[in-house]
């Protein structure tokens, strides 16, 4: 039962992401509330806050205590912390 909802949630990352790549959500923008999101996507509030937290990890958007949950600007060290990752992981495999 558990596996259904960890790939609820990263479904609901995705498509929020796709958003925000598509300029749907811009950098600054609030997101919808939780509760406003869980009924979009007819999911939980927990679930949707797991998929914000996912969004959070990779640098995409912040929370902001008392105001919501906001689109972060864009920056180089966002991008890059992805590919620095890959880039050790894959160095861990050449030795």
């Amino acid at each position: 039962m558990r596996e259904a909802s960890s790939k609820l949630y990263m479904e609901i990352a995705e498509e929020i992401r796709r958003q925000i790549e598509e300029g749907v959500f811009r950098p600054g923008d609030r997101l919808p509330t939780l509760r406003e999101l869980a009924d979009r996507f007819g999911v939980s509030r927990a679930t949707v806050r797991e998929a914000l937290s996912a969004l959070r990890g990779q640098g995409l958007v912040e929370f902001r205590h008392g105001m919501g949950t906001y689109v972060r600007t864009a920056s180089v060290e966002m991008w890059m912390q992805p590919l620095d990752a890959a880039i050790l992981l894959s160095y861990d495999n050449v030795r």
